[in-house]
């Protein structure tokens, strides 16, 4: 993929975004439904009333002012193209009532969650794709791999076992039970299990989400991709013969390592460090 350490040859594959989470299952009171920021959810119903699962709820668009900033091209335009992804209709992952406004929706339905804490930077992965899910807990009947109904950003810190708020080891992506429970300093992911998941709150759970595959995808490790400031755009150092050229690139999704690129560069292409 390199032909030194030094220069990066731009290759394509396929991307997807895997998360690998441990946590617990917890009490829920509600289904939550994410509308990121600057993106705003026009409801088709009334809050308060009775939904069926797979019934509309309405639909996620992107926020108005958020649409009309950057030209195109902009670093700032290209990162609101990865919204695009969560434009549509919203139908009710499970049966319950509607809770709705233009920022917030939830359905009411209590039932229980595989929970686990989500760092900074995993919060900003979420945050640029879909994902699907499955959560591994135990039940009255043994471990069982069961799939996630919703996933979904929980807006409250995600709790955390008060032995670890006392000072005792935290692991990573650690979440405890809903009672005597510290608050743990970000939001976290929430899984709702089906009702036929025979689990309990405060059990072991490990949940893996995946965003959808981008085939024959171009990318190209962060390390190499720089932000001109005063431009407002995404660039490469693309090597031509001995010297390297700064050149605009248009950029979608990241995993935290690599970076799509959907425009600027060509399979093949060598890519000098950002200090040349």
């Amino acid at each position: 993929m390199t032909s030194d350490t030094s220069e990066y040859t731009v290759v394509k594959r396929d991307f997807k975004v895997t998360l690998v989470l441990e946590g617990t299952t917890t009490n829920s009171p509600a289904v939550g439904i994410d509308i990121p920021e600057g993106m705003v959810f026009k409801p088709s119903l009334t809050s308060g009333k009775d939904v069926q699962r797979g019934q509309i709820l309405g639909t996620r668009d992107l926020d108005p002012g958020l649409s009309a900033i950057g030209s195109p091209g902009s670093a700032t335009k290209q990162l609101t193209v990865l919204l695009q992804s969560w434009r549509g209709v919203v139908s009710s992952p499970v049966s319950g009532i509607a809770q709705v406004s233009k920022t917030r929706v939830a359905v009411t339905n209590p039932g229980i969650d595989a929970a686990a804490e989500l760092t900074p930077l995993q919060q900003l992965r979420f945050r640029g794709h879909h994902f699907t899910g499955r959560a591994s807990v135990e039940t009255l009947f043994g471990q069982r791999d069961a799939t996630c109904l919703a996933i979904w950003m929980n807006e409250a810190a995600t709790p955390v076992p008060a032995s670890s708020a006392s000072g005792g080891p935290v692991p990573q992506a650690s979440q405890g039970t809903d009672t005597g429970a510290a608050a743990a300093p970000g939001p976290g992911l929430r899984c709702r299990l089906g009702p036929e998941v025979a689990t309990a709150a405060g059990l072991h759970a490990t949940i893996r989400i995946d965003s959808e595959t981008l085939p024959g995808a171009v990318v190209v490790p962060n390390v190499y991709v720089g932000y001109d400031l005063d431009k407002d755009t995404f660039f490469v150092n693309r090597r031509d013969g001995s010297t390297a050229r700064k050149t605009p690139i248009t950029v979608s999704s990241t995993d935290g390592v690599v970076r799509v690129v959907t425009s600027g560069i060509t399979v093949g292409d060598r890519i000098a460090p950002l200090g040349e």
